[in-house]
């Protein structure tokens, strides 16, 4: 699979569901205040602009160990949206010990796999992002896909007792789609390059579910909506998931943009994979506010 194929999802991501699901922060952050004039939702958005700030700073001037505390992040964030998707919103969901786990390791798992498989194809783009290579690491090359390899295996294992914890009725998503999701994403990672594996599970399950929560729960974008989800047809569906991209507009093309410049500054030019990398990096800078927002959105009902 050639390099531009590679970062074919995080280029599809720019436009479709991975930066707009991002982007639609602005309206999940405006939707929550009661004043709706353009100065106090700067104001009530300084937050937000300064974990990006902080994010920043720390990845120009400690690379390597913001990029692994992001790993961390993303790691919770992936697993947690995915206990969200298949167990809901009810209350102390999130709490129990067993949710925990099935999250954190689910997460894991699609950061680990990669680099126990291919630690240095997966490791590609931020190196580009650092300027440090993976054989300029401490730890033996052996060692490193030795020790993914075993956190992995280790992640697989609690994936299979969490979900043998959680009780059947506990589910909303049909248990068995959770154990054929994860085990279909774990074949992905497995015979296709770690850019493009991630990159599909960033654009075709974790920003697509994020997108239709967002569209399921209007009312976190300060829109009403009558159709209760269970209720739209197709075409609503349609229309919900448009308006959540429609929210996002306020901040979505100036992402694309920071994103094509960023791009143009990494070594090998305005590229597919430069763009990737770049694309990765700017989540890198906003995964922390996002996360935490998230926080914040009501209910999922869908």
């Amino acid at each position: 699979m050639t390099g531009v194929w590679a970062a074919a999802p995080w280029l599809v991501a720019l436009l479709v569901f991975g930066m707009p699901h991002g982007a639609a922060d602005w309206a999940v952050h405006a939707a929550r205040l009661c004043d709706q004039s353009i100065r106090v939702k700067l104001y009530g958005f300084a937050p937000y602009l300064a974990y990006m700030g902080v994010s920043a700073f720390c990845l120009w001037v400690l690379p390597v160990v913001t990029i692994a505390a992001f790993f961390v992040l993303t790691a919770v964030h992936f697993g947690m949206a995915d206990v969200n998707h298949a167990l809901g919103d009810a209350p102390g969901t999130r709490r129990a010990g067993p949710s925990r786990l099935l999250g954190l390791s689910r997460g894991v798992l699609v950061l680990s796999v990669p680099f126990a498989i291919a630690p240095s194809a997966a490791w590609a783009p931020f190196a580009l992002l650092s300027g440090v290579p993976l054989d300029a690491a401490p730890v033996p090359m052996a060692s490193l896909r030795a020790a993914c390899f075993a956190l992995s295996l280790s992640a697989l294992v609690a994936l299979c007792v969490a979900m043998a914890l959680i009780r059947p009725s506990s589910w909303r998503q049909p248990r068995v789609w959770f154990a054929l999701e994860s085990a279909c994403a774990m074949v992905l990672f497995a015979f296709t390059p770690p850019l493009f594996a991630v990159g599909v599970y960033f654009l075709f399950v974790h920003a697509l579910k994020h997108t239709f929560r967002l569209a399921h729960a209007p009312s976190a974008l300060g829109l009403r909506v009558a159709k209760a989800p269970e209720e739209a047809s197709l075409a609503d569906q349609a229309k919900a998931l448009c308006r959540v991209h429609l929210s996002a507009m306020p901040l979505w093309p100036l992402s694309v943009v920071i994103i094509l410049v960023w791009a143009s500054a990494l070594p090998p030019g305005l590229t597919a994979l430069s763009i990737a990398a770049a694309s990765i990096g700017f989540y890198i800078v906003t995964t922390l506010p996002h996360h935490r927002l998230g926080r914040f959105l009501p209910p999922h009902r869908g």
